[in-house]
């Protein structure tokens, strides 16, 4: 019986893997224009802060050793999540690989070599070619072209649909809004209600 346990546990972890790539393989999407807006309001709110924040400070989720791919996923409101870059870029579903044109709010890839300990990078586009990321130390502004200088670049992709979106960012919200409808708001210093101003 002793025996078995190690074949049981390996048959559940390849049962687990497999439910993984078949439930991400048919989820990516395009995310709404405030889930996009939202995620580069709070990650750009991150640019030169430590790079593994505590737990709790981002609120309640926490950072695990993937650092790009946690940052990413923690923009759009996913906690902490076991994979790292290479393994997401693989199970993309709508790869665009080789497009140097990554829209605002997806995710661009680089691929595994040394410098990333051969498991990929991943950071979110902020369009023109421009990207908030993970860096070794702290968060950073990058773009495309810088980054492949470090490792190749794979392509875009849209975030999983697991990934649901922040609804704690008030900021990138209201500006959607006024943008939409083009009256002018004024944001408290709590970000917490609009006024209106005519």
């Amino acid at each position: 019986m002793k025996k078995l346990i190690p074949v049981i546990l390996i048959f559940i972890m390849c049962v687990s893997v497999f439910i993984f790539f078949a439930y991400a393989r048919q989820r990516d999407h395009k995310p709404s224009e405030i889930a996009i807006n939202n995620a580069i309001y709070w990650a750009e709110s991150f640019v030169g802060r430590a790079s593994f924040p505590v737990t709790g400070t981002t609120n309640g989720s926490c950072w695990s050793t993937y650092f790009c791919t946690d940052f990413v996923a923690n923009a759009y409101g996913y906690p902490a999540t076991p994979y790292n870059a290479a393994l997401v870029w693989d199970i993309s579903v709508d790869q665009h690989s080789g497009d140097w044109n990554a829209p605002r709010g997806s995710l661009v890839f680089f691929g595994p070599n040394t410098h990333n300990s051969e498991r990929g990078h991943v950071a979110l586009s902020t369009g023109n070619g421009n990207l908030i990321e993970a860096g070794y130390e702290i968060i950073i502004k990058s773009t495309i072209i810088d980054e492949s200088h470090a490792a190749p670049y794979l392509g875009w992709a849209w975030p999983p649909s697991a990934w649901p979106g922040r609804s704690d960012v008030f900021k990138a919200t209201a500006l959607t809004w006024v943008i939409q409808t083009g009256k002018a708001i004024v944001l408290t210093t709590h970000l917490t209600q609009p006024v209106e101003q005519d």
